[in-house]
């Protein structure tokens, strides 16, 4: 014990104490670096976080006329493109939309009203081959082709458009 008691006691340095010091000046430039990266990552998650919550807040609205309705949000929002154009609010689309879903709905159940009399117009049927009623989407895609194909008057357009619940396509006549 005495031996290392006595190394201990007799060591001396005498180098330069320079490296030292700039490997402590080189961290401390480097731990506010670090600190100020930390700061702009913090920053820029917090905004990526309020971005996304922005994006789903702004899909609400059609995933649930989506989930109502039973059209895909791809199609709703071509629709709503296409309305815009035309000046239409997307309010007003999704209301007629809507309308419409509910007419296809009392078509199918009741066998009358204003709707089944507007399908036998167009000359389409609500329930596929297997007895089903056909989806949403595929019977507004009927109800624009019978319109570009079958000879109808203007005004003809408009009043089925209107027993459909989809006053809305009048705008687009």
């Amino acid at each position: 014990m005495a031996i290392v008691n006595e190394l201990v006691t007799r060591f001396d340095y005498q180098g330069s104490a320079q490296p030292l010091n700039n490997w402590n000046s080189s961290l401390s430039k480097a731990i506010s670096q670090l600190a100020i990266f930390a700061t702009a990552l913090q920053g820029v998650v917090f905004f990526t976080g309020s971005f996304v919550k922005e994006a789903s807040e702004s899909v609400k609205p059609l995933s649930q006329l989506s989930d109502k309705i039973g059209l895909s949000i791809e199609l709703i929002q071509e629709l709503e493109f296409v309305s815009r154009n035309f000046g239409i609010e997307f309010e007003s689309l999704s209301d007629r939309l809507v309308t419409f879903s509910e007419k296809i709905g009392e078509a199918f159940l009741f066998k009358e009203g204003t709707a089944v009399e507007a399908f036998k117009t167009l000359n389409i049927e609500i329930i596929d081959s297997n007895g089903n009623l056909r989806k949403t989407d595929d019977l507004l895609f009927s109800v624009i082709n019978k319109f570009e194909r079958l000879n109808l008057t203007k005004q003809e357009k408009i009043f089925l458009a209107e027993e459909l619940g989809l006053t809305i396509l009048s705008k687009l006549l």
